[in-house]
């Protein structure tokens, strides 16, 4: 497909989201490794874009662009930084002092990384193969809990390291929502049980993203897409209704935020849920015949705080194979 209307308006899109991203993890960066050598310095950087998803994402997205396939990455990132939006609205920022900077990138990250996902979700519908909105939406909600899902688990080894380095233990530590890791005295899930979930609902999520770059159609992809997200959106109620939020540690919370984070839940949770719900009702229709390499065009868009709490707004997705604009 030639570069000129939607994909060239989806390049750009992406490429200002990156560099609005960039701007945020460099502050990130130079505040947690201001004043180090040079190798203390290059060690940080690598551990933070190990760590963070949110780089592979951009990587992925912009890689499958270029080579004319299908790009789910957007929605996905749409969906993160959508959550991060309604996260602003609660918790502390632990007097951090780049918290504003923070706040006004995830912003306009999620704004961007919207008209993005729009584009995309329409490009993806004049592959040669062509690729159903519902399958772009299913996948991206995979995506999503990916994003999440491995920026907590990075979290957690980076608190590992810390923790074990200080001679401490780290009994104390609970998963409270969204599987983030917090030493705020029993507000979650014990350590064990909070690994398991964390590593079962990402090995889901990473089963429904490649058998929905692959099979969309399959049975397997509609099991795996719809447990992954109803997992978490479950564990999050249970944990915010059964233990409350963690009012210390570096993902604090006012009292006060209790209502909000039950709203963020069912909301972010509903789309997951719809999303993949609609995709194994859609995967269920015949592909387009007729000889035409075209695919039907239809609309489709997501609606869409210490070292720890700076984590907050941070996948790496697999690559779908085929297609071509």
């Amino acid at each position: 497909m030639p570069w000129r209307g939607e994909k060239t308006a989806a390049l750009i899109m992406m490429i200002l989201a990156a560099t609005i991203e960039a701007v945020s993890f460099i502050t990130l960066l130079l505040s947690l490794a201001g004043g180090s050598d040079w190798l203390v310095f290059l060690l940080i950087t690598m551990m933070l874009v190990g760590v963070t998803p949110v780089i592979w994402s951009f990587y992925f997205g912009l890689r499958h662009l270029f080579r004319n396939q299908p790009v789910c990455e957007m929605v996905g990132l749409a969906l993160w930084f959508g959550y991060g939006v309604l996260g602003l609205l609660s918790g502390t920022s632990n007097n951090d002092p780049q918290a504003g900077l923070y706040a006004v990138c995830t912003v306009l990250s999620f704004i961007v990384t919207s008209i993005a996902a729009v584009l995309t979700v329409q490009l993806n519908q004049r592959l040669k193969d062509p690729q159903p909105w519902t399958v772009t939406l299913a996948l991206g909600a995979c995506q999503f809990v990916l994003l999440n899902n491995i920026l907590r688990l990075g979290e957690f080894g980076v608190i590992t390291y810390t923790t074990v380095s200080n001679g401490e233990s780290l009994s104390e530590y609970t998963a409270s929502t969204w599987l983030m890791w917090s030493n705020s005295g029993g507000v979650g899930l014990p350590l064990a049980p909070g690994l398991i979930i964390s590593v079962v609902i990402t090995s889901l999520a990473a089963i429904g993203v490649v058998l929905g770059m692959r099979s969309p159609r399959s049975r397997g992809f509609r099991i795996a897409s719809v447990t992954a997200v109803s997992l978490l959106t479950l564990c999050n109620l249970i944990i915010v209704l059964a233990y409350g939020l963690p009012t210390s540690g570096g993902h604090a919370h006012k009292p006060s935020d209790m209502g909000l984070e039950v709203v963020t839940i069912i909301i972010v949770g509903a789309f997951l849920i719809g999303a993949t719900l609609l995709a194994g009702h859609r995967s269920l229709a015949s592909p387009p015949v007729n000889g035409n390499q075209y695919g039907p065009r239809a609309s489709g868009a997501p609606s869409t705080q210490g070292m720890q709490s700076r984590f907050r707004q941070y996948g790496r997705p697999q690559w779908p194979t085929g297609g071509g604009y």
